[in-house]
């Protein structure tokens, strides 16, 4: 089975509250919510009508102390999408102490229904009562009770599970990565049904852990889909390299592959992956490109057909290549290519030279030689009228001492320049500054927020009113925007 950790090793927690054995004694306008929980939960704090939703009291030696680098943690659910507030009491450890401060923080708000992981940093956490106004917790006191007020407004929201760790990231997925190719004696529809058990086996198992799991189905390098059984020669001695991209008959296989692993009913956890919120990410396949190194392997007939599709969608006149829907154009000769879909648009290239790239609801221009910039909608909508948009810039990255050198090399009797690595470099791996300012056409969106590599906001940057739209100069040091 091969389960990999999908992130780092697991921040220390300090303090953790579950609700799997009832409320705690103690706490206040929090019935226990039984139905509609998370993947693997028994149980959750539901605010009644009206009321905020309190901890019990550890008044002397507090539910934790207080240290740098603390995050509050929870699981939350809300009827209605609203504003509301996350208070914590801290005072210095003991009975008699009387230095007591409220620190309230604003939490995200969701749009949605759904239940959501909320993970607030102690410092965004700040006294608005007490001896320490205006400041963060400090190292040393001790929370002697926490909660959600909603200002007798009915929110119906719903806790469950709350923690409080040092640091933020950790383990919460794992990979598994399998050969789900038929074996030999089966038929090409027909996947590996051991290989499906597994799988299976490994989702039950992670699903009460908290564990979401990724599914990688496919790697060509290791499949066991021959010729004989109708695909395409492709001439090489070992894989599939390239077919699932071109060869309409393993594309068939394929989605019966899936199918069956998909839609046929888990027996250990009664649902099909389809239906388990715990099945998080499915990798179509893995390390196999037409633009990837592997595609020198692609040849004989295989090679015969790739050439058959792929002079269909080239212009050799404008040295453009467009997609099937006509979305993704690569422009070869002036080395950019762009994305132009309603929800999503972009360039990635050397774009320079490229002056002002204009699509459909974005204009972008880049001082940076090389670099890549996307504009995504995050709910769903246009981009013309989104109401919360993410905007990632990507520039070159090398590490310090990196060197090559230009080499012709020979290539299946051809000579083609390359270059040779001399030095691989050292740590830390260095990033460009982005040179980027876009413009989006959409004139409702109001604010922006720069995001750290947890997806948080760590600071507001301003947008400008621009022919209709608004106008974002990106931060020279920052990687991920949302605007909204």
């Amino acid at each position: 089975m091969r389960a990999q950790p999908g992130a780092t090793a697991a921040p220390k927690v300090l303090f953790s509250e579950d609700f799997e054995n009832g409320l705690p004694g103690n706490w206040e306008g929090a019935p226990l919510l039984s139905e509609g929980l998370p993947a693997g939960s028994t149980g959750a704090a539901c605010a009644k009508p009206g009321e905020d939703i309190k901890s019990n009291h550890a008044w002397a030696d507090g539910h934790f102390t207080v240290e740098d680098g603390l995050y509050f943690n929870y699981w939350a659910r809300f009827d209605s999408a609203q504003w509301y507030q996350a208070f914590v009491f801290c005072k210095a450890k003991g009975q008699e102490a009387k230095d007591r401060s409220l620190y309230e923080a604003e939490p995200p708000v969701f749009n949605d229904t759904d239940w959501h992981l909320v993970s607030i940093p102690f410092a965004d956490f700040k006294a608005t009562m007490g001896p320490n106004q205006g400041n963060s917790p400090k190292p040393g006191e001790v929370c002697w009770t926490y909660f959600w007020s909603f200002q007798k407004r009915n929110l119906g929201m719903a806790v469950d599970k709350v923690w409080v760790t040092k640091g933020k990231r950790g383990v919460n997925r794992v990979r598994f990565h399998g050969n789900f190719t038929p074996k030999e004696g089966q038929a090409l529809a027909e996947t590996d049904k051991d290989e499906r058990e597994q799988l299976w086996r490994l989702v039950a198992a992670m699903k009460p852990e908290g564990l979401y799991t990724t599914f990688s189905p496919y790697w060509a390098a290791s499949s066991r889909v021959k010729p004989a059984m109708g695909v395409l020669d492709s001439g090489g001695e070992v894989g599939n390299h390239g077919l699932l991209f071109f060869d309409a008959k393993l594309q068939a296989a394929y989605k019966s592959w899936l199918k069956q692993v998909l839609t046929e009913k888990n027996p250990h956890t009664g649902l099909p992956l389809a239906q388990d919120p715990a099945l998080a990410i499915i990798q179509l396949q893995n390390e196999d490109s037409l633009l990837f190194w592997t595609s020198q392997g692609t040849k004989g007939a295989a090679a015969a057909e790739l050439r058959r599709q792929f002079a269909k969608y080239l212009d050799e006149n404008a040295k453009t290549i467009r997609s099937v829907t006509g979305e993704l154009t690569w422009d070869y000769a002036n080395g950019v290519c762009t994305l132009n879909a309603p929800k999503a648009q972009g360039v990635t290239g050397f774009l320079s030279k490229g002056g002002t790239f204009k699509l459909a609801d974005v204009e972008i221009r880049s001082g940076n030689e090389y670099a890549s910039v996307l504009a995504v909608s995050m709910d769903d909508q246009p981009l013309s009228n989104s109401g919360k948009t993410l905007v990632q810039v990507g520039t070159t990255e090398r590490p310090p001492g990196w060197k090559t050198r230009p080499v012709d090399s020979a290539v299946e009797k051809e000579t083609r320049k390359g270059e040779l690595v001399l030095n691989f470099g050292t740590k830390p791996w260095q990033i460009v500054e982005g040179e980027v300012a876009l413009t989006i056409a959409n004139p409702s969106l109001k604010a922006a927020h720069v995001l750290d590599a947890n997806g948080m906001s760590v600071k507001d940057v301003p947008l400008e009113a621009a022919g209709g739209g608004k106008r974002l100069t990106f931060p020279p040091d920052a990687m991920c925007v949302v605007v909204e």
